[in-house]
């Protein structure tokens, strides 16, 4: 019987739909962020993607989801981040090469606005690697910078285990943007984009379903979105594969809801114009998805395919050096099995192994308790 655990959803869920906390005009979004970021507990935050963020201010004509996220009072996913880059500078051999190596991996074209999350996911994915793989009896981590202009050639750390060096690469795996939160997600954040004061109301959808939905529930999911603001009553339906909806107006929702009060917590800060979703907890959530592990055993192989030129190129390979790679996975669900994900990377160990190439995989998801919880409340 493998052992479940809930994930803590500090980060990864907080800046998914941070692209719906906009509601404020952009200058004073932009003013209201540089302020809050010179606060002293945004010290590790400054210090590490201050600069990254300054560029972004200043170029783009929309502020991204961390200079939205800052603007607004202090919350939780703000919280965690700083705690976690607090933790992680105290691990590096050169901490003053961290900023530059995260200010080059935050660019990005404004017209493609989701690399930015991508790439703050993947910043994140660096972070808890080190601080997860410092457990495991990692230390002196050195971060490597790549030329100016030329591909990455070589993994984004150098450690040590043991005495021996190793080799480490960062890899991230985005949760699925085809199921019913992301989804719901995207659209009600475009349709709020398009027609802010139609849809100048926090709203709440309730679903009962886990994994990918079709594109025919998925084209309906987003017909019911962008109608919603011409409904006074909650809309109820089943989706295309029997996926259970419910999309009401979070002050219609009433004190009967369960989770009313939970919703109005999250939302009570943030002004108008946001979409929190919900999902049932059921029995069948506490058992191992199949479809989803097949699934995540796919991208981590194609992720492993696209590492593995950092540790087996045309050099000759140092059989003292130890590679590891290092994958975070977003799980797109409230839990996960911490053995499934040892399991998963142990098989692709051996896979190398019996081709005599030495490659050390750990997948796992974020973990709040790698967190001491005396660092969480300096950042409050």
């Amino acid at each position: 019987m493998l052992a479940f655990f809930v994930q803590n959803m500090l980060i990864a869920r907080g800046w998914v739909i941070g692209a719906n906390l906009f509601c404020m005009d952009e200058a004073t979004v932009v003013t209201k962020a540089m302020a809050a970021l010179e606060e002293a507990k945004n010290e590790p935050l400054r210090w590490l993607l201050g600069t990254a963020l300054r560029e972004q201010a200043e170029a783009m004509t929309r502020p991204n989801s961390l200079l939205t996220r800052l603007s607004h009072p202090r919350s939780g996913p703000l919280i965690a981040l700083n705690a976690w880059i607090d933790e992680f500078r105290q691990l590096l051999t050169n901490p003053t090469e961290a900023p530059d190596k995260a200010a080059r991996d935050l660019r990005c074209d404004e017209k493609k606005r989701g690399d930015f999350e991508g790439k703050l996911g993947g910043i994140v994915a660096e972070i808890q690697s080190a601080i997860k793989l410092s457990k495991q009896g990692f230390s002196q981590f050195t971060v490597i910078i790549p030329p100016e202009g030329h591909p990455a050639k070589t993994p984004d750390f150098e450690a040590m285990f043991e005495g021996r060096q190793a080799r480490i690469e960062i890899k991230n795996l985005q949760r699925p943007q085809d199921d019913v939160q992301a989804i719901a997600t995207r659209a009600w954040s475009e349709q709020r984009e398009k027609y802010p004061e139609r849809f100048a109301f926090n709203t709440v959808l309730r679903h009962r379903s886990r994994g990918t939905i079709s594109p025919e529930a998925e084209a309906r999911l987003r017909d019911i979105i962008a109608q919603f603001p011409d409904k006074r009553e909650p809309v109820c339906e089943t989706l295309d594969g029997g996926v259970e909806i419910r999309l009401e107006r979070l002050e219609s929702s009433g004190n009967s809801a369960p989770d009313a009060w939970l919703h109005s917590r999250i939302l009570k800060d943030a002004g108008v114009g946001r979409i929190a979703i919900s999902s049932s907890l059921r029995t069948q959530d506490l058992e191992i998805n199949l479809t989803e592990m097949q699934s995540l055993f796919v991208k981590s192989m194609l992720t492993v395919a696209e590492a593995q030129k950092k540790f087996f190129g045309r050099q000759k390979q140092d059989p003292s050096v130890l590679n590891v790679l290092a994958i975070r996975w977003e799980n797109p669900g409230l839990l996960y099995s911490p053995d499934a994900l040892e399991w998963l990377g142990n098989r692709i160990e051996q896979l190398y192994a019996e081709l005599e190439l030495q490659l050390k995989v750990m997948i796992f998801c974020e973990d709040a308790s790698l967190l001491p919880w005396n660092t969480i409340d300096r950042f409050k």
